[in-house]
């Protein structure tokens, strides 16, 4: 538990779907999530549901289903009284903002972290960038912002799908090697592309 930094992070708690009916693992289940919030995540738990009368798993569930249908699930804030009608987490924001980037080019980098293809340039998921311009976008079509929980879920949802369903590619910083040439990122998003050709078909040593 010590080795990954929680504070900011969503954690899910996702039992089996007859976990209601066992006293010791909803003992587990309160004791984890209760560990989880004193570390800094926000949690969540998603119940799955049986199918008739058999016991279905967080590994069946994605065999049948994308990660992004398994966001969209109810969820339950395990720090809120049952009583509380705040209980259940609002999907409508959730799944409205899954559906303003579903235009995004999305896709993983070799160390399988997500990003979105924004303007010309690769965003994070995870960024303060890509959280801004979800809420901007979501403000312009509902005059009015989405609250914290809905970003979070927003961005776990497309990170599942940048990272499952997305392809991958391998991300350089400021100068890549490509199709026989050089290119160098201007910060502008604009590059510069020099090879045999731009040189005059003669090796420069101030450049290589």
């Amino acid at each position: 538990m010590d080795e990954i930094e929680w504070d900011g992070r969503t954690a899910f708690i996702i039992f089996d779907s007859d976990s209601c009916e066992n006293t010791s693992v909803k003992r587990a289940e309160k004791a984890l999530a209760e560990e989880l919030s004193g570390r800094g995540a926000t949690v969540r738990i998603i119940r799955l549901q049986g199918k008739d009368n058999q016991k279905v798993g967080l590994d069946d569930y994605l065999v049948a289903h994308k990660v992004i249908d398994l966001l969209q699930l109810p969820q339950e804030n395990p720090q809120k009284k049952k009583n509380d009608p705040g209980t259940k987490v609002s999907h409508s924001q959730g799944a409205g903002l899954v559906e303003l980037a579903s235009g995004l080019y999305l896709f993983h980098d070799q160390n399988k972290e997500a990003f979105a293809f924004l303007n010309g340039e690769a965003i994070p998921l995870r960024s303060k960038k890509m959280r801004q311009w979800l809420a901007r976008q979501y403000y312009a079509n509902e005059r009015r912002t989405p609250n914290t929980d809905a970003l979070n879920q927003a961005i776990v949802s497309l990170e599942g799908e940048a990272n499952f369903a997305r392809p991958g590619h391998f991300l350089y910083n400021r100068v890549a090697s490509a199709e026989g040439s050089f290119w160098f990122d201007l910060g502008t998003e604009k590059a510069v592309q020099i090879n045999q050709k731009w040189l005059g078909g003669q090796r420069c040593p101030g450049y290589f």
